[in-house]
C-alpha cells in the first residue's frame, strides 16, 4: 500500500510540473550545443598542452573528446571547429544553429566560440 501510494505521489508531483513550452525546448537545446561547444573547447585546450599547437581541424580534437566522434549540435548537425592565422583569435568552434545554414536569426542564429588570448 505504502509503495503504491508513494507511486501515486511520485506520478502527482511529475504531472503538476507540467510540460516545457516550445521556446523552452528550443533554449534547451541551444544550451545543449553551447555545452558541447564547450566540451570541444576543453579538448582543444588539452589538444594545445599536449602538442604544444593548436588543432588545425576538429579531427585532431577526437582522442580529447568523449565519446571520441565528430561531436553534433542538438539538430544533429556536426560542430564546426576552425583554426584561423591570426594572433589574436586562435580559432572559432560553431553551429549554424537549428537551420543548419549559415547566419539566421532567433534560434536559426549561428552559435560562435571564438578562443583569444
Amino acid at each position: 500500500m505504502i509503495k503504491m501510494l508513494t507511486i501515486f505521489l511520485i506520478l502527482k508531483l511529475l504531472s503538476s510540473i507540467g510540460t516545457p513550452s516550445e521556446n523552452e525546448i528550443k533554449d534547451m537545446m541551444v544550451e545543449s550545443t553551447k555545452m558541447t561547444m564547450e566540451s570541444i573547447r576543453l579538448a582543444a585546450d588539452i589538444y594545445y598542452v599536449t602538442y604544444f599547437h593548436y588543432a588545425e581541424i576538429i579531427e585532431d580534437l577526437i582522442e580529447f573528446l568523449e565519446p571520441a566522434a565528430i561531436p553534433l549540435d542538438a539538430w544533429g548537425n556536426p560542430i564546426i571547429f576552425r583554426r584561423t592565422n591570426s594572433d589574436d583569435v586562435k580559432y572559432f568552434i560553431f553551429s549554424y544553429g537549428a537551420d543548419g545554414k549559415p547566419g539566421g536569426i532567433g534560434y536559426d542564429a549561428d552559435i560562435i566560440y571564438s578562443r583569444d588570448d
